[in-house]
């Protein structure tokens, strides 16, 4: 997913298009509907990274149920209007469109914060909405939409009884994993393997237990430490390359291993870089770090808003920067995708396509979304039985640091809000009904099912998946389980203080994960591709960089954004 200009996810979704023109695809799979005889309900949607499928599908099973209800005097049925937009469809540019623009009922966009929409004055507060259940309306659940969001979603969006926007997907940027590859290949780690000697296997009755320690979970046959993850990469790379990504992003890369350092840091050691509350002290603030990695620490720091820009001084950063140094030095890389003019999509076709004719990589750096942006791929490729559903990709487990976390650390994902949907203030009120209606079953657990199998990811929401299981791919089914693990801590990388919200932008990770000057000169957040083009750029380099860059003068500013 192109993600510099039009960006489709999460934190990252902040950021606008580039274009000033708009691109818009009009429909509601029923061809040209009498306005006078059907309630139309006009719906504007960001075409990103998850596709349009789960949105059309969604709105096909509405019209169906409502087919002979009448909203409207006059009229029967229900007609969506869907607008499908690729250009100012997101954050700014959409906002300020949102004053003149009369014709759009509910929007499915980019993500937003509770305080933008608020604050902006043309999107309805929809508390009452979020609340009902089953007995106020047949399209609600049983379990009202907020008492069924995640918590960390629910705390986000949620003040007081002001609630102006929905969670629409959750997002994560990760390795995906060509499982059917590993299997085919027989690429697994065998049980008995250690971090120096690794062992290869096909067979599920020989996988090691992976890095949660325990056998038959879903990281089985996965490296359980970082040691062991370089000596698989190592032993794979003799029969497939190890690793690929979008040669034009190699931002992607760094995306991915924000991963890798929240899992080494912990569902408190991500929090403290956004909540900024003091409330939670660092023990891993690197002091000084020697050429080969070895480092001693400040003393114990709590985090606060005055502080802040010490975060850059965790030690997961220092370790994601040498595990993506390994895969530079190492060549893990496809040179043809990754240091090559590829695009996104493109890339995306490439990594399908590269078992296909014989030329296999393992692991491809996308968000989690990718499957169903990459469905034309898929679709090309349904004949050679290498479709969506012939095809076993998965995420990769993230190994622990050191041996002694194996089995006794739980997982720890960062996900961020891949979308919002709300309702646009003044809707007429002869169709309100109806397109609260509509939000209400969007919302439901058996539409959030439907979405999830089109669009790859989870909702963040308890619903049901298993009425549609058995249809979805299994990349599809490998996302939602590790999105439903009570192995795995689920971390949100954002917050709703005052300083989060004024400094959006400057806390995305783009700008407060992995960028900084590493020469004095030179700013990058893309390591990977800084050390690949100039070999001389060291970790130590790199990753005192990242104080460099955010300093305690820049942090004041950041302050200021927020009057403070």
């Amino acid at each position: 997913m192109k993600v510099q200009k039009v960006v489709c996810t999460g934190l990252a979704a902040m950021l606008v298009a580039a274009s000033t023109a708009g691109c818009a695809r009009r429909g509601g799979g029923n061809g040209v509907v009498d306005e006078s005889k059907t309630t139309v309900i006009k719906v504007f949607n960001y075409d990103c990274g998850y596709g349009r499928e789960y949105l059309e599908k969604t709105a096909a099973a509405f019209q169906e149920k409502v087919k002979d209800v009448t909203y409207e005097e006059g009229k029967k049925g229900v007609y969506i209007d869907y607008s499908h937009m690729t250009t100012n469809a997101t954050g700014t540019i959409l906002l300020d469109t949102l004053a003149s623009d009369n014709e759009h009922d509910m929007f499915v966009t980019s993500e937003f914060s509770n305080v933008q929409l608020k604050q902006n004055g043309y999107v309805e507060n929809i508390y009452d909405l979020l609340t009902k259940t089953k007995e106020d309306n047949q399209f609600a659940d049983e379990k009202s939409i907020l008492d069924r969001m995640m918590p960390d979603f629910k705390n986000y969006c949620l003040t007081g009884e002001e609630i102006y926007n929905v969670p629409l997907f959750m997002n994560i940027f990760n390795w995906v994993v060509d499982y059917g590859l590993l299997e085919t290949k027989g690429l697994y780690i065998k049980d008995g393997s250690t971090d120096s000697n690794v062992m290869l296997t096909g067979s599920a009755d020989e996988l090691s237990a992976g890095p949660d320690g325990e056998k038959e979970t879903w990281d089985d046959g996965f490296p359980d430490t970082y040691a062991q993850f370089y000596t698989w990469c190592n032993e794979i790379s003799e029969y497939a390359t190890p690793f690929c990504w979008a040669g034009q992003f190699p931002i992607h890369v760094t995306f991915v291993m924000e991963q890798f350092w929240a899992d080494f840091e912990g569902v408190d050691g991500v929090k403290a870089c956004y909540e900024l509350d003091g409330t939670r002290s660092l023990t891993d603030l690197v002091d000084t770090v020697d050429d080969n990695g070895n480092v001693t620490y400040l003393p114990a720091t709590a985090i606060d808003l005055n502080n802040g820009y010490l975060v850059q001084k965790q030690e997961g950063r220092l370790r994601a920067l040498e595990v993506i140094k390994k895969i530079v030095d190492n060549n893990w890389a496809a040179s043809d995708i990754s240091w090559a003019n590829i695009n996104h999509r493109d890339a995306q076709g490439k990594y399908i396509n590269s078992s296909v004719k014989n030329q296999p990589v393992a692991m491809f750096a996308d968000g989690a979304y990718w499957e169903a942006e990459a469905t034309s791929y898929f679709n090309e490729l349904a004949s050679k039985k290498s479709g969506k559903m012939d095809r076993k990709f998965g995420l990769l487990p993230t190994p622990k640091y050191t041996r002694s976390e194996v089995g006794t650390k739980k997982a720890t994902l960062a996900m961020t809000m891949g979308g919002s949907v709300f309702i646009k203030k003044g809707v007429a009120a002869s169709k309100k009904q109806a397109v609260e209606d509509f939000f209400l079953y969007f919302n439901s657990s058996e539409a959030m099912a439907l979405q999830n199998k089109e669009a790859a990811q989870p909702r963040p929401y308890e619903y049901d998946f298993s009425s549609v299981a058995d249809q979805a791919s299994f990349y599809v089914n490998n996302v939602y389980n590790v999105f439903h693990n009570d192995n795995i801590n689920y971390v949100f990388t954002s917050a709703k203080n005052d300083f989060a919200v004024a400094n959006k932008d400057n806390l995305n990770h783009y700008n407060y994960f992995l960028k900084g000057n590493y020469n004095s000169n030179l700013t990058s957040d893309s390591p990977v591709q800084t050390f690949h083009d100039n070999g001389s750029v060291t970790v130590k380099q790199f990753f005192n960089g990242l104080s460099s860059y955010l300093t305690a003068s820049k942090w004041e500013t950041y302050k200021r954004n927020a009057g403070l």
